[in-house]
């Protein structure tokens, strides 16, 4: 198996096996709704797991070995060890179903934020004129830091009973913008190579 089938193997496997850890546990509430998962045998969950575990054995020998020879491919090597740990801690490290929804909510948002601010900083290298991109970033990471706790802390603000039409019309908010970003992707990640010939590499 090569390198790169071994890395799209790890990718999938470890997700999968995180899937049917949780069904296999069958929770019974999520964000405090009732839930119900397909039944899964624990034989299934522990032959998931045993085959992830073993494929991540080998991507890591592999990565070992890049390593030791001077080839490793560290950016792509870090991704996809974020992935393997973000999955593991979402599913399979984390007890409770709510926690690693967001353990994986975050991980996922911080890695969409990253791969958007790449591609604008990318265009951002024919116009040098409008501003320090790694000061840019940090008001982009400190205006979602301040949104996000002046959210938080006043939906706890608001009180239990506040609570009971806060949290499902944060979640209608959230799945909405969910639906609208995958919609974008489609649009913009599947365009014609071509039309984005003028975006400089990110070297």
């Amino acid at each position: 198996m090569t390198d790169e089938r071994l890395t799209e193997a790890v990718i999938y496997a470890v997700p999968l096996w995180g899937i049917l850890h949780r069904s296999a546990a069958a929770p019974t509430t999520y964000l405090g709704s009732d839930l119900v998962v397909l039944p899964v045998p624990a034989a299934v969950d522990w032959l998931a797991g045993a085959v992830a575990l073993g494929l991540v054995g080998l991507w890591s020998v592999g990565r070992f070995r890049a390593w030791r020879a001077g080839a490793l491919p560290l950016p792509h090597t870090l991704y996809v060890f974020a992935h393997i740990v973000a999955f593991l801690c979402g599913y399979i490290v984390t007890a409770n179903l709510d926690h690693g929804w967001l353990c994986l909510n975050v991980w996922h948002s911080t890695q969409y934020l990253m791969f958007v601010w790449l591609f604008h900083t990318g265009r951002q290298r024919r116009a040098p004129a409008r501003g320090d991109r790694g000061r840019s970033a940090g008001w982009l990471f400190l205006a979602t830091l301040v949104g996000a706790t002046v959210l938080g802390f006043g939906a706890l603000r608001l009180g239990s009973a506040a609570l009971d039409w806060v949290v499902p019309a944060t979640l209608v908010l959230f799945m909405a913008t969910n639906f609208h970003h995958y919609i974008a992707d489609a649009l913009l990640w599947r365009r014609p190579r071509a039309s984005l010939a003028t975006v400089p590499a990110h070297g």
